[in-house]
């Protein structure tokens, strides 16, 4: 079974996904792999220009770019890179979510040891959601699996003292820590007082260390200081209000550039109890259809709860369950997915079949039989309707260039997820193989051409179809105002684009936002900022590679764009 999930994850891969992950979220740790498989939680750029920045991208003037997620799932996505074969990493999670889940049902259920197990490993193969993320890039599956193996090594470890166990715990939660931090709370606290209750808490403790060590490692390489974490230096420039990206409550909570129309729709005043208790109510409305992939089914994991609630290991499970559930409550964006369903209760998913399999597995064969008849038939139903939505999804032309793609040149593309599902950090140079370069449609892709030397160019178009690209000589060179975020720096407000236009507001007194406008060559250059209001304004100064552009209000103003010329 451990085989069959694994199969059908790389099936979910290549027929579903097409070969390239589709979710934003999954295309950046997919290029956070690529940059760990070239040796680097870092990585270089050929520009430290618009021209490679945007979303979920830290990009320090000196050109260093980092992905804002931890490291751990990246890392285990690296290993399938290093093997030359990425999707690798999913279907090993599969076949260990399905392993991990037997063990756990068997050590619930231990006078029904072998059913129960059987029963567990099925119900984690026919699960249509862990067939989505683990052929999804995203990184749930691997915090599920480490999440399960830590879970079940510390209920061994409690039972038997044994050393090898609490060693398995404390390295499975230190990945599950560096992996997804929120998700190792409740299984943290859980795992460390079986580690104690089996005499085992230091060894456990320093099984962990080199998780825990990873991610805070990780996060000082990106952000360059110590404690702050790569979200919170993201979101501080690329966002706003300041200290809208929060694990918390308050009425600054809700970003309103990455997740505006939410905000807008569920947190008008905030985030408080009453929109913690909404966010985590539709997180388990979609939930309940991920555990057994129809949403009547959720029932049998409160039945195994109140039938097993004499045993202190399932006690435990459902324990870690539900504080996991609390554990996400104070982050303020639910995250659903259309095909991905709850994906921030993925993690548990594996607990709730181990529970249901210990329960079921006590009335007998045939009702375990039964019961994953009719979650098979469930998956068969529920599976093609998630294969349909996530095909529907465009993959803006990543399969169709992957399968054909130029020797050399500069590639421009047209969405966030071509650019980080095509970006390699190791090919910067367009002469010797193929750059990758987001369209900006404006002086961004002439500029930067020009700086490249003229190399050979194309445009990357949604279709898949790759056209050349030449740029249009003109004295003048216009940058669109949205053309120029992310913000480079930003203080007292946040910038935010608004069509062609990008829009500053000031929220604490005055704001102040550089963006960086890219020059051709080192010399001397003017710069006219054109406002919304009809006003505007010439600099001219002698930029080596960049020039800023500075926008300072009290209030509300709108940059229409720059024009660049030499004086």
């Amino acid at each position: 079974m451990a085989l069959a999930a694994a199969a059908l994850t790389h099936a979910g891969w290549a027929l579903v996904l097409r070969g390239a992950p589709k979710v934003v979220d999954a295309t950046m740790y997919w290029l956070q792999a690529r940059a760990l498989a070239a040796g680097g939680l870092t990585w270089r750029l050929p520009d430290a220009t618009a021209s490679f920045a945007g979303r979920f991208l830290l990009v320090g003037d000196d050109g260093r770019a980092a992905g804002v997620f931890p490291p751990g799932h990246p890392l285990a996505l690296a290993l399938g890179f290093a093997l030359g074969a990425p999707w690798l990493t999913g279907c090993a999670l599969a076949a260990g979510l399905v392993v991990a889940t037997a063990a756990l049902a068997a050590e619930l259920a231990p006078k029904h040891a072998e059913r129960a197990a059987v029963t567990g490993a099925a119900l984690s193969l026919l699960c249509v959601a862990l067939r989505y993320h683990t052929a999804e890039t995203l990184s749930h599956g691997s915090a599920a699996l480490a999440l399960t193996a830590a879970l079940w090594a510390a209920l061994v470890t409690a039972r038997t003292g044994a050393l090898g166990h609490a060693l398995v715990s404390g390295l499975a939660l230190g990945w599950l820590a560096s992996t997804r931090p929120v998700s190792a709370l409740a299984a943290g606290a859980a795992c460390a007082a079986l580690a104690w209750k089996g005499r085992r808490p230091g060894q456990w403790g320093l099984a962990a260390l080199p998780g825990l060590a990873l991610y805070v490692v990780a996060q000082r390489v990106a952000t360059g200081r110590w404690g702050l974490s790569t979200h919170a230096a993201y979101y501080a420039v690329a966002d706003g209000p300041a200290g809208c990206f929060r694990y918390g409550f308050g009425a600054g909570a809700g970003c309103v550039v990455e997740h505006g129309d939410f905000v807008a729709r569920h947190l008008p005043r905030g985030h408080g109890v009453r929109e913690a208790l909404a966010v985590t109510g539709r997180r388990l409305a979609a939930h309940a259809t991920d555990v057994a992939n129809a949403w009547p089914l959720v029932g049998l994991v409160v039945w195994a709860a109140a039938r097993l609630r004499g045993s202190a290991a399932a006690r435990w499970c459902v324990g870690v369950a539900c504080g996991h559930f609390v554990a996400y409550a104070p982050f303020y964006f639910d995250g659903n997915l259309a095909g991905g369903g709850a994906r921030m209760f993925v993690d548990v998913i594996p607990l709730e079949h181990a529970l249901v399999a210990a329960a079921v597995s006590a009335l007998g064969g045939r009702h375990a039989a039964g019961l994953v008849a009719v979650v098979g038939v469930a998956g068969a139903l529920r599976g093609a309707e998630v294969a349909r939505v996530t095909r529907a999804g465009a993959d803006h032309g990543v399969t169709a260039f992957l399968r054909a793609p130029p020797e050399r040149g500069v590639v421009f593309v047209e969405d966030e997820r071509a650019f980080n599902a095509l970006f390699d950090p190791r090919r910067v140079d367009p002469w010797s193989g193929v750059l990758i370069a987001r369209w900006k449609g404006d002086a961004h892709d002439a500029v930067l051409d020009e700086r490249l030397r003229g190399p050979p160019a194309w445009r990357l178009r949604s279709d898949g179809r790759v056209v050349p690209w030449r740029p249009e000589a003109t004295g003048l060179r216009w940058f669109r105002g949205a053309g120029l975020w992310p913000p480079r720096a930003q203080a007292g407000g946040y910038a935010r684009p608004r069509g062609d236009a990008i829009e500053v507001v000031a929220t604490e007194g005055a704001a102040r936002v550089r963006f960086v406008v890219p020059v051709p060559r080192a010399g001397g250059w003017c710069a006219r900022r054109l406002f919304a209001d009809g006003a505007r304004d010439e600099r001219c100064d002698i930029a080596e590679r960049t020039m800023d552009v500075v926008v300072e209000t009290r209030g509300k103003r709108v940059l229409e764009g720059v024009w660049l010329f030499a004086p």
